[in-house]
């Protein structure tokens, strides 16, 4: 999948998940995601919520 997007991170850093992107991925405001550090960047994963230890 081939999908670009520009986004700033705010004064508090936060960071918008475009729309498309949340539908896509099936994210509703209490989806969790796991944050993952790469040689490449950062890596965004929706946690199951069978996976969810919150």
């Amino acid at each position: 999948m081939e999908y670009r997007v520009v986004r700033k991170i705010d004064k508090t850093g936060r960071l918008v998940i475009p729309n498309d992107l949340r539908k896509l991925f099936g994210m509703s405001p209490d989806t969790a995601v796991v944050i993952i550090p790469t040689e490449d960047g950062i890596l965004l994963k929706c946690v199951k919520e069978d996976e969810r230890n919150d």
